[in-house]
């Protein structure tokens, strides 16, 4: 990704009083999408993470004791989320596949990318 990131920055500057019959016309217009590819493909510090049930890609320090995973998860602010269950504490879960788990040290985060859109097949 890195090499589509730079290559875009450089079309960017070359473009500059350009006349350009494309979508994006302007050298503002990709330094737009080299801004949004880095912020969408980035990890992102913890800080800035959306706590808003959000589900993000996240990287924790460790999961079922091996370092350096990933997993999609989310913000929850604590207290009874389900009536009939004893409370949380606030922080960031992930789905086990049978229960909500906390999640062990997240180091970064990062949006979900959207699902591709399947081509139609022709006839």
């Amino acid at each position: 990704m890195t090499n589509h990131l730079e290559t875009l920055a450089t079309l960017a500057g070359t473009l500059d009083g350009c006349q350009w019959n494309h979508p994006l016309r302007s050298a503002d217009a990709v330094r737009w999408a080299v801004e949004e590819i880095a912020r969408l493909t980035t990890w992102q510090p913890m800080k800035t993470a959306p706590r808003n049930g959000t589900e993000v890609l996240l990287w924790v320090a460790y999961r079922a004791g091996s370092p350096n995973k990933c997993l999609v998860g989310h913000y929850m602010p604590g207290g009874h989320c389900i009536d009939d269950h004893p409370p949380i504490d606030e922080g960031w879960y992930f789905w086990n596949g049978c229960m909500f788990d906390r999640a062990a040290k997240p180091v970064a985060w990062m949006p979900i990318p959207e699902c591709a859109t399947p081509a139609k097949e022709k006839p």
